[in-house]
């Protein structure tokens, strides 16, 4: 059941709180102050990781198409496994995925939240990961219990006024889509600064 209370400014108070916890780890590690994160994409790929039940592969093909800007953008390659199904093993190769990511989506739907699979071995990889300063941004497909898994989290996609609202309930739904890359490409520039332009329009070649 969608909780629309989750965008009341004391959700909002939880979220930066855990922004500042997140900084704090990214200091520890070296990185003093977001105007150094910049040139983190200039020196290497980024790397992301999207986790999504099998029954939602429609949603992250779709997902993923809006995604390919952020990755021209950023400089960042989102992994995802797409041979994923019910009853397969933990695969070392996920587990590698996730421990080389920097950036994590999450595609909340009811057949997300009922995935042994994703909670006995994604969610706690993802989330040891999000203690050393990584990223979760959770996507809501469908309407479920979205805020008992990343509740502390800031969700989306939001309409203009600022309601959450699932990707499934836009009209047309390629806004939503397209709303959670908008809102997606927004955090990573907080996180590791404005990406340049793909093209040095107008120089000579």
């Amino acid at each position: 059941m969608l909780n629309r209370e989750d965008s009341t400014p004391q959700v909002t108070l939880v979220h930066a709180k855990v922004v500042i916890i997140l900084e704090a780890n990214f200091r520890r590690a070296g990185l003093h102050s977001r105007s150094m994160m910049p040139g983190i994409i200039g020196l290497k790929m980024l790397k992301g990781f999207i986790s999504y039940a099998h029954a939602d592969h429609a949603a992250f093909k779709e997902l993923r198409t809006h995604l390919r800007a952020i990755e021209r953008a950023f400089r960042i390659e989102f992994w995802a496994d797409r041979r994923i199904n019910p009853g397969d093993y933990w695969s070392k190769e996920i587990a590698d995925a996730i421990e080389t990511a920097q950036v994590h989506i999450a595609l909340l739907s009811p057949a997300f939240i009922g995935s042994d699979y994703i909670f006995d071995h994604e969610l706690p990889a993802i989330n040891a990961k999000c203690g050393k300063g990584d990223m979760l941004l959770p996507v809501i497909v469908d309407r479920c219990a979205w805020s008992w898994v990343v509740g502390v989290l800031q969700a989306l996609p939001t309409d203009h006024a600022g309601r959450l609202l699932p990707v499934h309930e836009w009209r047309p739904r390629g806004h939503g889509y397209d709303a959670a890359r908008e809102q997606i490409w927004s955090s990573m520039a907080n996180r590791f600064g404005p990406p340049k332009g793909i093209f040095p329009w107008g120089a000579s070649p």
